[in-house]
């Protein structure tokens, strides 16, 4: 009687691929109101948003299980930041939380 609900459990959304739920849209904690954009082609995301002085960035990343290894040297950051899907968004190493919209 048990096979069916295991069916379903494994049918269920949180059993997707993370990739289903990194890509998108979030809000990024340390910058109110600036909105960041992940689009994933494979396990390539390409992550783009602006900051307060509203001048755009792009930035590279891979994707790895629930996490992203982002390359931040395009707009002046770090080259192996880990961000990791906390269910709600991602948390990076700093504390910072970009939700998902």
């Amino acid at each position: 009687e048990n096979s069916g609900a295991g069916r379903r459990l494994a049918d269920a959304p949180f059993g997707d691929p993370a990739g289903v739920r990194l890509g998108g849209t979030y809000s990024d904690a340390a910058h109110p109101g600036c909105v960041r954009r992940i689009l994933l082609s494979g396990s390539t995301a390409i992550i783009t948003g602006a900051d307060e002085d509203g001048k755009p960035w792009k930035v590279k990343g891979q994707v790895q299980g629930r996490s992203i290894l982002v390359d931040f040297t395009a707009k002046g950051g770090p080259k192996d930041v880990v961000a990791t899907w906390t269910g709600l968004g991602l948390r990076f190493p700093d504390g910072n939380l970009w939700t998902k919209k």
